[in-house]
């Protein structure tokens, strides 16, 4: 068995260039969608995803905000309007110009009045599509980090209890996918472990890093999971050569 030191597990965790840019990608968007999440785009996703109610109410104010959308002047519209003798107020964004008493319909939730906006507007300029996109995305980028990571443990699990052996490329298969218009490589190579036979498979845009005889590094107890010594940090690769 390796023992490997912290430095050494994190090394192994946050390696690479592509892990330490989708960490920051993944809190990018998860500051983003925390911005995102103020009160007003609660409000908005809210009010496009639950039954509303209607009632006319009145335009207080209006100013232009100074952003276009689809060549159409956006504006920030106060407006009032009563439920069950309650006055309430509120602010909506809308490409339409308002005279101000103009009469306008208010769609708000029943049992919360002050949650509420001018009908066809959005609560902020962003709007409730937007939201939906941004959660998506911070979703996409989070499941995307929990799998890297889970396969970074993985990895520390087989180092942690793995055996050197040699291994022979015996394919090498160039895909459709291009990445930084360099061409994405399958390389596979075979190593023998407890009188079996046993493959990992490498993908990389870089196959002329990797040798026909590169060195794996497999479970003990499972000698079929097996990843490649090249892509491991410098150090434990000497630690596992000196077999410490």
């Amino acid at each position: 068995m390796t023992h490997l030191s912290f430095k050494e597990k994190k090394d192994i965790l946050f390696g690479g260039s592509g892990t330490k840019f989708l960490i920051l990608s993944w809190l990018g968007s998860l500051l983003f969608f925390t911005w995102l999440f103020s009160d007003a785009h609660i409000e908005g996703f809210m009010l496009s995803f639950n039954s509303t109610a209607k009632v006319e109410g009145y335009v207080t104010d209006m100013e232009f905000t100074n952003v276009t959308s689809n060549d159409v002047a956006i504006y920030k519209i106060w407006y009032s309007f009563a439920v069950d003798g309650q006055v309430f107020t509120g602010v909506s964004y809308d490409g339409g110009y308002y005279d101000i008493d103009n009469k306008v319909y208010i769609e708000y939730l029943p049992d919360y009045p002050f949650t509420s906006r001018i009908q066809g507007s959005d609560k902020t300029l962003s709007g409730a599509g937007f939201t939906t996109i941004a959660f998506l995305l911070l979703a996409g980028l989070s499941i995307w980090v929990f799998f890297r990571f889970r396969k970074r443990f993985f990895e520390i699990n087989i180092v942690s209890n793995g055996i050197v052996v040699g291994s022979n490329l015996i394919d090498k298969v160039m895909t459709n996918t291009t990445i930084n218009d360099r061409t994405l490589f399958k390389l596979f190579y075979e190593y023998e472990a407890k009188r079996d036979k046993y493959q990992v498979v490498e993908q990389t845009t870089y196959p002329e890093n990797f040798r026909d005889n590169e060195r794996i590094v497999y479970h003990q107890n499972k000698p079929s999971k097996g990843i490649l010594m090249n892509k491991l940090p410098n150090d434990v690769q000497r630690k596992l050569i000196k077999g410490k």
